[in-house]
């Protein structure tokens, strides 16, 4: 057991349990579901990418479909 002074209130609540990690793991929730990719911004056409990707992506995937040859016809795609 330990016996504190008055005015160390500071101390009895360093030396209980941390709930840190929950409060760790709401942060990081609410942090994806806030998640957004950057906005279009004209100077910096390179920044955004993520409709490039996704098109790229579905491209690649429907000529694999599409090609008889499946995947190695579509790796030299570019992009």
């Amino acid at each position: 057991m330990v016996v504190f002074a008055e005015g160390h209130a500071e101390l009895q609540t360093a030396l209980r349990p941390s709930l840190g990690i929950s409060t760790m793991a709401e942060d990081i929730k609410t942090k994806i579901k806030n998640h957004r990719t950057a906005p279009f911004y004209s100077h910096f056409l390179g920044q955004n990418q993520t409709r490039n990707c996704c098109k790229n992506y579905l491209d690649f995937h429907y000529c694999a479909k599409a090609m008889p040859l499946g995947l190695q016809a579509c790796a030299a795609m570019p992009g």
